[in-house]
Protein backbone atom coordinates (compact mmCIF):
# COMPACT_ATOMS: atom_id res chain seq x y z
CA UNK A 1 0.00 0.00 0.00
CA UNK A 2 1.15 3.49 -0.80
CA UNK A 3 -0.12 7.05 -1.07
CA UNK A 4 -2.57 7.38 -3.95
CA UNK A 5 -3.92 3.81 -3.79
CA UNK A 6 -7.70 3.35 -3.96
CA UNK A 7 -8.75 1.17 -1.02
CA UNK A 8 -11.90 -0.50 0.28
CA UNK A 9 -12.78 -0.51 3.98
CA UNK A 10 -13.29 -4.18 4.91
CA UNK A 11 -15.08 -3.22 8.14
CA UNK A 12 -17.71 -1.12 6.35
CA UNK A 13 -21.04 -2.77 5.50
CA UNK A 14 -21.16 -0.66 2.34
CA UNK A 15 -17.55 -1.33 1.34
CA UNK A 16 -16.63 2.35 1.65
CA UNK A 17 -13.91 3.42 -0.79
CA UNK A 18 -11.17 5.97 -0.26
CA UNK A 19 -7.69 7.15 -1.25
CA UNK A 20 -4.60 6.79 0.90
CA UNK A 21 -3.35 10.34 1.41
CA UNK A 22 -0.65 9.84 4.07
CA UNK A 23 0.67 7.55 6.80
CA UNK A 24 0.50 8.03 10.56
CA UNK A 25 3.50 8.72 12.72
CA UNK A 26 4.02 5.82 15.09
CA UNK A 27 4.78 8.06 18.08
CA UNK A 28 1.56 8.57 20.01
CA UNK A 29 0.43 7.14 23.37
CA UNK A 30 -2.36 4.79 22.21
CA UNK A 31 -0.43 3.18 19.33
CA UNK A 32 0.46 -0.09 21.04
CA UNK A 33 1.40 -1.82 17.77
CA UNK A 34 4.23 0.64 17.05
CA UNK A 35 3.21 0.64 13.39
CA UNK A 36 2.31 3.23 10.80
CA UNK A 37 -1.27 3.18 9.54
CA UNK A 38 -2.71 4.58 6.32
CA UNK A 39 -4.62 7.85 6.51
CA UNK A 40 -7.53 7.61 4.09
CA UNK A 41 -9.72 10.27 2.48
CA UNK A 42 -13.03 8.40 2.29
CA UNK A 43 -15.61 9.11 -0.42
CA UNK A 44 -18.03 10.30 2.28
CA UNK A 45 -15.66 13.23 2.93
CA UNK A 46 -14.06 12.01 6.17
CA UNK A 47 -10.31 11.65 6.56
CA UNK A 48 -9.23 9.08 9.16
CA UNK A 49 -6.49 6.59 9.87
CA UNK A 50 -7.26 2.88 9.76
CA UNK A 51 -5.29 -0.25 10.56
CA UNK A 52 -3.81 -1.59 7.33
CA UNK A 53 -5.37 -5.05 7.69
CA UNK A 54 -8.84 -3.45 7.60
CA UNK A 55 -8.41 -2.18 4.03
CA UNK A 56 -7.95 -3.86 0.67
CA UNK A 57 -6.21 -2.19 -2.27
CA UNK A 58 -8.66 -1.89 -5.17
CA UNK A 59 -6.45 0.05 -7.57
CA UNK A 60 -2.77 0.83 -7.07
CA UNK A 61 -1.37 4.23 -7.97
CA UNK A 62 1.56 4.28 -10.33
Amino acid sequence: MKIGDLVKNLKSDRGLLGLIVDWTDNRWPDNFQVANHPIVLWLDGCTTWIEAHHVEVICESR
